[in-house]
C-alpha cells in the first residue's frame, strides 16, 4: 500500500571513497533505471555540481569529507533547495554530526555497509515520502539525545505536548522505529488514517522528518 515511487531523474552523490561512490551510483540505477547520476568526490566538487542548478531530486550525503563536512551541503539544500531529498550515508563514527543532520532536514540514513538490495529498496522507499531510519540510527539518536538532556534543539517545543491521545500513540510508535504500516498494524487502524495523523502532528510540532518525530517522542519520555 501507499503512494508509488516517484520517479527521481536526477540524483548528486557526495562521497570521497571512489569504490563507495560508484557502488552508490550502481544502486541509484537499479531503484530509477533512467536516473542521471553526478558524482562528487569532495565538497568542492559538489557544489560546482549543485550551485548552478538546484535541479536534483535526492542527494546521498557523506558527512566526513576531506575538505569539509557534509553538512555543509545539507544546510544549503534546506535554505536554497528544499526540493532536494538528503540521505545521509554514514557508518556512525560521529553522533553529534547525525544529530546536526536531523536538525537539517535529513530524510534518510542509510548504512554504507548496508546489502545492495536492501540499499535500493529503502532509496524506493525514500521516493514513496517515507523517511528512511535504520533501528541502529534510531537508538544513536536516543543515546544522544539522553546524554544532551534537555536538548537546545528541543527548547522551542511547548511545555505541554499539543496532541491528542491517540496522535501521542503514533508519536509514540513513531519514536520506536515504526514506520506508518507498522503504527496501522499496531494500533489497530487503517494505513490511511495513520499517515493523516503523522502529517497532523508534524503541523502541530513545525517539524519534517521521522528523525525529528523521534527526538520530540524521547524529549516528552514517550519512548
Amino acid at each position: 500500500m501507499g503512494n508509488p515511487p516517484k520517479q527521481f531523474k536526477k540524483a548528486l552523490i557526495l562521497e570521497d571513497i571512489e569504490s563507495s561512490n560508484h557502488w552508490m551510483s550502481e544502486r541509484l540505477r537499479e531503484a530509477f533505471p533512467a536516473i542521471q547520476v553526478d558524482q562528487a568526490f569532495n565538497l568542492r566538487q559538489a557544489w560546482q555540481y549543485l550551485k548552478p542548478s538546484h535541479h536534483y531530486d535526492i542527494a546521498l550525503i557523506d558527512l566526513g569529507l576531506p575538505d569539509g563536512s557534509g553538512l555543509e551541503l545539507i544546510e544549503y539544500c534546506n535554505q536554497h533547495c528544499p526540493q532536494v531529498l538528503m540521505v545521509v550515508v554514514t557508518i556512525f563514527e560521529d553522533d553529534q554530526h547525525l544529530f546536526k543532520a536531523v536538525q537539517q532536514g535529513a530524510q534518510g540514513y542509510l548504512l554504507k555497509d548496508m546489502e545492495a538490495e536492501k540499499f535500493a529498496q529503502n532509496l524506493l522507499q525514500i521516493a514513496q515520502g517515507h523517511a528512511v531510519l535504520s533501528p541502529l540510527f534510531i537508538q544513536k539518536i536516543m543515546q544522544y539525545m539522553r546524554q544532551l538532556g534537555q536538548s537546545a534543539a528541543c527548547k522551542s517545543l511547548p511545555i505541554v505536548l499539543p496532541l491528542t491521545r491517540r496522535e501521542k500513540e503514533v508519536l509514540a510508535c513513531l519514536g520506536r522505529g515504526l514506520q506508518v504500516n507498522e503504527t496501522a498494524e499496531q494500533l489497530g487502524i487503517s494505513v490511511h488514517t495513520a499517515a493523516s495523523y503523522v502529517k497532523e502532528i508534524y503541523r502541530k510540532l513545525n517539524i519534517s522528518s521521522r528523525a525529528e518525530a523521534v527526538m520530540v517522542a524521547l524529549q516528552y519520555g514517550l519512548v
